[in-house]
């Protein structure tokens, strides 16, 4: 029980992580093509 749990706890940390780090490249793209390069905005 105890170590299943553990392991499922740690599989779902590691999916936050990836998903917040994921956004962050997103939103670093947008900000270089809209003020770096003058594209418009992506909605």
């Amino acid at each position: 029980g105890a170590l299943i749990r553990g392991g499922l706890e740690r599989a779902y940390q590691g999916t936050l992580i990836l998903t917040f780090g994921g956004g962050t490249n997103e939103v670093q793209r947008d900000l270089i093509a809209v003020f770096g390069l003058k594209m418009p905005r992506s909605l």
